[in-house]
């Protein structure tokens, strides 16, 4: 045989595996492409029973609260089952108050919480003053004052849904839709836990456990401070091994603008308004746990 008659025969041997062989791979990649839009479906599924979805934060009409809004109401391109639409917005945010913010800011006066034993905020005549809570508080508080209803959005979804001054979308099946009882902490801070207040009054590091609090973990994060309180070492049932990172499951201590020295107590420092954790805590309060993350009694 002639050396281009076997070249010949070999290429076609070549050509012929090439085709084999592309043929499996499209069959294995036809496959593997085939899963993640079935396993994408089945894990949307899965998340409608869990998360933030089944909690009193879901304000669509699938919510189980008392501050829902009507099947079928809202923007006819954006049905009433929407869930993050109540706080977030991808676009025309105020973001003054928290991440792509689609709330305005509660109308109450704010009165912080005073104590004679109270550091960490402003002292004047022997009392001790938190300050006015940082943004993240002021983002609960847009709904948990009590001035607005649930459904005052500034850009709800759909064509021609923004509004600088908030409007309302869909129909509410509770009618004001306010925030009643306990869930009402208004703008009196005077009998709630202090927020916008410096961790152990403002103690350094080092010296935290002495004043009675759990030593905070300072990182890094996008190349800026962050504080927490580690949660992973308190002794919680199934709790995960100690690690050097900040958790959803830690409490989180906050910045405030032209302050980086310290690390402030807000109301996300508790609670996580994304879990479906009872009162919406970081860690299940079981033996006091989220009281005993920081507090050393």
């Amino acid at each position: 045989m002639s050396w281009s008659n076997w070249m010949g025969r070999q290429s076609l041997r070549e050509r012929g595996l090439a085709v084999v062989v592309a043929g499996v791979v499209v069959a294995v990649l036809g496959t593997a492409i085939n899963w993640p839009a079935s396993a994408q479906s089945t894990g949307l599924a899965a998340r409608k029973g869990s998360g933030i979805s089944t909690t009193k934060h879901n304000l669509g009409s699938s919510g189980t609260g008392n501050n829902t809004i009507a099947a079928g109401t809202g923007a006819a391109a954006s049905p009433s089952t929407e869930i993050c639409v109540f706080c977030h917005t991808p676009h025309a945010a105020e973001v003054a108050r928290g991440p792509l913010w689609n709330r305005l800011a509660g109308t109450a006066t704010i009165t912080p919480y005073t104590s004679a034993t109270l550091t960490g905020g402003t002292v004047s005549g022997g009392m001790g003053t938190a300050l006015t809570p940082g943004s993240v508080s002021l983002a609960c508080l847009s709904c948990h004052d009590g001035t607005q209803a649930m459904n005052t959005l500034i850009n709800a979804p759909g064509s021609n849904g923004y509004n600088a001054g908030g409007a309302a979308f869909g129909t509410l099946v509770s009618g004001a839709g306010l925030i009643t009882g306990v869930a009402k902490i208004g703008g009196d801070l005077t009998n709630d836990h202090p927020i916008g207040m410096k961790y152990a009054g403002g103690r350094a590091d080092t010296v935290q456990e002495v004043g009675g609090y759990v030593q905070f973990t300072k990182g890094t994060i996008n190349a800026t401070d962050a504080w927490w309180v580690d949660t992973d070492t308190i002794g919680r049932t199934g709790a995960p091994a100690a690690d050097s990172s900040r958790q959803k499951t830690d409490m989180w201590l906050y910045a405030r603008t032209g302050t980086t020295d310290t690390a402030y107590v807000e109301c996300a420092s508790c609670h996580d308004p994304h879990t479906d954790n009872a009162l919406f805590l970081r860690i299940p309060n079981t033996y006091s746990s989220v009281c005993l993350s920081c507090h050393i009694k």
